[in-house]
C-alpha cells in the first residue's frame, strides 16, 4: 500500500474516532440535560402543590375548592409538567399541560431512547366538601426538551463534522505537498541512477525537503562534474596514446630504420673493400649502443621492468639520475625513510609514475632550480610521497585543470588514498600523496 494511502486510512481513521467521541458525549450531554430540566420542573409543581396543599384548608372551608383550583391553573405556564385532575362525576379535565412547539423537525427514534429514561409520577387525592373527590395526577412530559437537545446535538454535530472535515482537507493537503516532494526527490533519484543529471531539484517550501533537494543538488553537480573530468581524463588518455603511437613510429622509422640501413650499408661497403673494418666495427658498435639507448627509454616508458630487478630505491635514484641529466639547472633531493623495496610491486608503479609525472611538470612548467623528493613508509601501513619544488608555482583554482594533476589524484584515488596540494603563485608547489599499502614483500 502506497504512503499516501496509508496517510489517508489513518486520518479518516482518527476523523471517525473522534466523530464517534464526539457524538456519544453529545448525547451523554443531552441525556443530562433533559434529566436536569425535567425533575427540576417536576420537583417544582410538586413542592407548589404540596404548598397549596397545606395552605389553603379545603377540607373545612366550601370556598377553598374554587381558589384551589384557581391557584392550580397559575402553573400552566410550567414546562416539561403535565397536571390532570380526575373526578368521579365528570370528564377527565386537564388544567394545564407542557406547551409543546411544532418543530421543523422531530427527533429520531434512536435519540429519544437515547437520552429518556422512566420519570417519576406524582398522583394526589383530594377530599372537597360535598363529598367531592378529586385526583390529581402530576407526570413529567420531556418531549420539548428533547426536540431542544436534538436541536443543540445536530448543531454540535454538524460543527463538528465542518471543523474534522476542514481538518482533514488541511492535513491532507500538507501531507500531499510533503508526498509531492517525496515523489520529485525519488525521481530525481532515479534518473541520477540512469545516468541523466539534468536540471537541479526546486524548492519545496518545506526546510527538510529543501535540505535534502540541495544536497541532492550538490550530490548531482559533483557527479555532473566527476563525469565531465573522466570525459576529458578519457580522451587525454587516448590523445597521449596516439602521441606515443606517433612517436614510436617516428622513433622506430628515423632511428631504428635510419641506423639499421647504414649498418647493412658499412657492412656492404666492408665486404666489397675488405679495408676498413676496425672503423666500420666501431661505427657499428656505436650505432648499436644508440639503438640500445633508445629501446631502454621506450621500455622505460611503456613498463618500468628494472622495478622487479634494482626495487623501487635504486628505481627512483636512476629516475633522478637520467632526469638531473637532461635538466641541469635543477638540482634534486631524494631521501628516504624506510625500506621502501619492501613496497608491494602494484603501489610501487604508482609511485614511480606519480614521481615521474611530477617530474615530467616541473621541467614543463615550474622552472625550478631545487626539487625534494621525500618518501616515507608510515607506521600505520601506509606510504607518504612528498615532492616540493621551489619553482612558479599555480593559483588555487588552477589545481583541477591540468591533466598531470588529474592522473596524479586518479592514481592516488584509484588505490584508497589521497592528494593534497599546496600551492600560491611565485611561491612554488608541494604535493603530498598518501597510499594506503594492501601488502609488503617479505
Amino acid at each position: 500500500m502506497s504512503l499516501r494511502n496509508q496517510i489517508n486510512i489513518r486520518v479518516l481513521s482518527i476523523v471517525l474516532i473522534v466523530l464517534i467521541a464526539g457524538g456519544a458525549i453529545a448525547i451523554w450531554k443531552a441525556k443530562s440535560s433533559v434529566e436536569d430540566e425535567v425533575s427540576s420542573s417536576f420537583q417544582l409543581v410538586k413542592s407548589m402543590l404540596d404548598f397549596q396543599l397545606k395552605r389553603e384548608n379545603i377540607l373545612i372551608s366550601p370556598e377553598s375548592e374554587a381558589s384551589w383550583l384557581t391557584h392550580l391553573a397559575s402553573l400552566k405556564e410550567t414546562r416539561h409538567v403535565k397536571i390532570v385532575i380526575y373526578d368521579n362525576d365528570a370528564p377527565e379535565m386537564t388544567a394545564t399541560a407542557a406547551h409543546i412547539e411544532e418543530e421543523e423537525s422531530t427527533p429520531p427514534h434512536w435519540f429519544v431512547y437515547a437520552v429518556s429514561r422512566d420519570f417519576p409520577v406524582l398522583e394526589h387525592r383530594i377530599h372537597f366538601p360535598k363529598n367531592s373527590r378529586k385526583s390529581i395526577l402530576i407526570a413529567t412530559d420531556p418531549n420539548d426538551e428533547i426536540n431542544e437537545a436534538w436541536s443543540e446535538f445536530l448543531t454540535l454535530f454538524w460543527s463538528i463534522i465542518a471543523i474534522l472535515t476542514v481538518l482533514f482537507m488541511t492535513i491532507n493537503t500538507l501531507f500531499n505537498s510533503m508526498l509531492n516532494a517525496v515523489i520529485d526527490i525519488l525521481n530525481r533519484l532515479k534518473a541520477i541512477s540512469s545516468g541523466e543529471y539534468g536540471s537541479p531539484l526546486a524548492k519545496h517550501h518545506i526546510q527538510e525537503f529543501d535540505l535534502i533537494s540541495q544536497e541532492i543538488n550538490e550530490l548531482t553537480r559533483a557527479l555532473e562534474q566527476s563525469k565531465q573530468t573522466n570525459k576529458k581524463l578519457t580522451n587525454h588518455s587516448l590523445n597521449i596514446q596516439e602521441n606515443e603511437r606517433k612517436s614510436m613510429a617516428h622513433e622506430l622509422h628515423d632511428e631504428m630504420g635510419q641506423s639499421l640501413t647504414a649498418i647493412k650499408a658499412i657492412s656492404v661497403a666492408t665486404k666489397q673493400r675488405q679495408s676498413g673494418a676496425t672503423v666500420a666495427c666501431e661505427t657499428i658498435i656505436s650505432i648499436c649502443d644508440h639503438l640500445s639507448n633508445i629501446v631502454r627509454s621506450r621500455m622505460l616508458t611503456l613498463h618500468p621492468l628494472c622495478l622487479a630487478e634494482l626495487g623501487l630505491k635504486d628505481t627512483l635514484k636512476n629516475l633522478v639520475q637520467e632526469w638531473e641529466q637532461t635538466h641541469l639547472c635543477t638540482q634534486v633531493e631524494l631521501k628516504f625513510d624506510g625500506e621502501p623495496d619492501q613496497i608491494d610491486h602494484q603501489a610501487a608503479i604508482h609511485i614511480y609514475r606519480i614521481t615521474q609525472e611530477c617530474l615530467t611538470n616541473i621541467a614543463k612548467h615550474a622552472n625550478a632550480s631545487h626539487v625534494s623528493i621525500h618518501l616515507t613508509l608510515t607506521d600505520t601501513n601506509e606510504v607518504s610521497l612528498l615532492i616540493k619544488d621551489n619553482g612558479s608555482g599555480i593559483l588555487q583554482d588552477d589545481k583541477s585543470k591540468g591533466f598531470g594533476l588529474l592522473g596524479i589524484k586518479e592514481r592516488a584515488e584509484s588505490q584508497g588514498g589521497k592528494l593534497n596540494i599546496i600551492s600560491n603563485l611565485g611561491a612554488g608547489m608541494l604535493i603530498d600523496v598518501f597510499l594506503p599499502l594492501s601488502g609488503v614483500k617479505s
